[in-house]
């Protein structure tokens, strides 16, 4: 298990410093950094960002224009 500083860039652009375990090449869990500063702190978007990345409803391919435009 590693623990990795990342930032969360969500939309609001604050770029949230959190940290992600990652167990065997696999983000498992998003926290807070344990540096940030005391009033920083990652919001309901950034926490749950690993899950949204493995996602089975994720698009992983671009998609094709199939008729006119």
């Amino acid at each position: 298990m590693k623990q990795v500083p990342v930032s969360c860039n969500l939309d609001c652009g604050a770029g949230c410093a959190l940290e992600a375990t990652i167990d065997n090449g696999v983000v498992t869990r998003i926290r807070d950094n344990p540096g940030r500063p005391a009033e920083s702190r990652g919001c309901a978007r950034g926490h749950p960002a690993h899950a949204a990345m493995y996602s089975t409803d994720r698009i992983t391919t671009p998609l094709l224009r199939s008729g006119p435009r």
